[in-house]
């Protein structure tokens, strides 16, 4: 757990009031199709690492959000990505944490044992600039439409949290990310990582990942990549308004599309955020598809100027 005293500490000596944060979904770079397409071949995904290390470099951020990165899974050629990111990337901080780990997935066919994931190790990493001076991960609910054996092979999700050492003071950041087919489960994920939070304004938050959600609407709201999905009554983003988180809006003169980061070719729609508490705010935009990934990133501009005004 954190030493709770580490939140607050002003920030009186800081030079820089503005960050950048990326959260990107990296699909164990299994590609644009990358749940259908079964195992992969080494020379695919060492190439799709390069483009993804490519791209967080060209986007210069100081902090790095990425989702299922995979540690020697079968899927992924027993490439580590882990490994592979920490030594090319640049940055001196990272914090890598298990979010599925499983012996045997028999996915995406049960009947071609060739194209089943076989061993997976995947996770979620935290890429700073700054030193990382505590970290935590919260195990977050499963499915409760499921049976305990489907659940035993269905991926796992956890909350991943650190404490960033900027110059003359600390910020708290929460990485997450959601279940993707089932909005109940979203919920009672979502408020598990609420109940991890601190509620007070004060306390200067960044929260992002991949949600898997849509902003709240009472009627059928389906996309035609995926169209039986409905992604309606999704209480997701609610939960986190209430708390006082604040998405990172589009750059004012853009478009909302400028922000949706799925499907990566053509995307259609915004499941991947960075939000902020109280004093701070920001704006986002996605980066341009690569081939690695079935999302974009997500880069967020993140302005400390408020926060740090408290104390002046």
């Amino acid at each position: 757990m954190f030493n709770k005293g580490f939140y607050c500490v002003p920030c009186f000596a800081y030079d820089t009031a503005m960050i950048r944060v990326m959260t990107f979904n990296i699909g164990f770079c299994g590609g644009w199709n990358g749940l259908e397409a079964g195992v992969q071949a080494e020379h695919l995904i060492r190439d799709r690492l390069h483009q993804v290390v490519r791209l967080i470099q060209n986007a210069d951020c100081d902090i790095v959000l990425l989702q299922e990165v995979d540690r020697k899974s079968r899927r992924s050629a027993d490439v580590d990505q882990v490994a592979f990111i920490r030594a090319n990337a640049g940055y001196s901080h990272t914090e890598f944490v298990t979010a599925w780990k499983h012996p045997w997935v028999p996915y995406p066919s049960l009947l071609d044992f060739k194209r089943q994931f076989g061993p997976v190790h995947a996770g979620n990493m935290i890429l700073s600039r700054y030193p990382i001076l505590f970290s935590r991960t919260v195990e977050l609910p499963r499915r409760r439409d499921k049976s305990w054996v489907y659940n035993w092979f269905y991926l796992h999700q956890v909350y991943q949290e650190v404490l960033l050492s900027l110059p003359g003071c600390s910020l708290r950041v929460g990485h997450v990310h959601l279940d993707a087919f089932d909005a109940d489960t979203r919920t009672a994920q979502i408020r598990a990582v609420m109940n991890a939070l601190p509620s007070a304004s004060s306390v200067p938050v960044i929260l992002g990942g991949d949600f898997n959600a849509v902003a709240y609407c009472d009627e059928t709201r389906r996309y035609p990549d995926d169209p039986t999905m409905d992604y309606c009554d999704d209480l997701t983003l609610s939960q986190t308004q209430q708390l006082g988180f604040l998405d990172c809006g589009v750059i004012p003169g853009r478009t909302l599309d400028s922000a949706y980061d799925f499907p990566a070719e053509a995307p259609n729609r915004k499941l991947s955020y960075v939000m902020v508490t109280g004093p701070l705010s920001g704006t986002a935009s996605a980066i341009p598809a690569i081939l690695a990934s079935d999302h974009r990133a997500l880069v967020a501009e993140i302005n400390l100027t408020a926060f740090f005004d408290q104390f002046a």
